[in-house]
C-alpha cells in the first residue's frame, strides 16, 4: 500500500442517519486503497464515486482498518428527518 496515497486521503467523514438507519459516507477509491472492497455487503449503497456503508458491519469494517493502520478520523453526525435518500440508491 502506498503510504503517500494513505496520507492524502481525507479522513473525515460524514455519518448519515434517518429514522431506521445509518451510513458512513467513503469514497470508492478508501475502500480499494485500503483493500477492503471486497469485504463490504450488499447492505451498502453506491451513487457516483461515493460508497455509503452501513453502520453495523460495513462502517466497522472500513473504521477497524483505519485504526490497525494508526490512521485517525473523525466523521460528522447528519441527522435526516423521515427516510434518507440513500435508501434509493444502488446497492454495492
Amino acid at each position: 500500500m502506498d503510504a503517500k496515497i494513505i496520507n492524502e486521503l481525507d479522513y473525515e467523514h460524514n455519518f448519515y442517519t434517518d429514522s431506521g438507519h445509518g451510513w458512513l459516507k467513503v469514497k470508492h477509491i478508501e475502500l480499494k486503497i485500503l483493500n477492503i472492497e471486497h469485504k463490504i455487503s450488499k447492505f451498502s449503497y453506491k451513487n457516483k464515486d461515493n460508497v455509503y456503508l452501513e453502520e453495523d458491519c460495513d462502517a466497522r469494517i472500513f473504521i477497524n482498518k483505519l485504526k490497525e493502520l494508526g490512521i485517525t478520523y473523525k466523521y460528522h453526525v447528519i441527522n435526516i428527518d423521515g427516510e434518507s435518500i440513500i435508501r434509493s440508491y444502488e446497492h454495492y
